[in-house]
């Protein structure tokens, strides 16, 4: 019975390390960068969004391995736009 029991624990303990090296490997970490513009009036409002048109974005495009996402929040007490840049590495 002892035999057995031994037996059977070292094919367990070899077995393991066998699996894990056949599991997928673990992708690397995802990184996000999120950056709010406040803002007070329109004017405020052009001028960021203009430099993220003609500088921010394009700049960004180019590295090419980065996703951007930009929204606008503009309310009554509410006036942020959101810049998010999805996988940094």
């Amino acid at each position: 019975m002892k035999n057995i029991c031994t037996k059977i624990l070292f094919l367990f303990f070899c077995s393991v390390p066998i699996l894990a090296s056949a599991l997928p490997a673990k992708k690397a970490g995802e990184f996000y960068q999120v950056t709010v513009y406040h803002f007070v009036n329109s004017n405020q409002q052009k001028n960021i969004e203009q430099y993220l048109e003609d500088a921010y974005l394009p700049a960004l495009h180019r590295q090419k391995s980065v996703k951007v996402g930009v929204r606008t929040l503009s309310g009554h007490h509410v006036n942020r736009i959101f810049v998010t840049i999805f996988n940094l590495k």
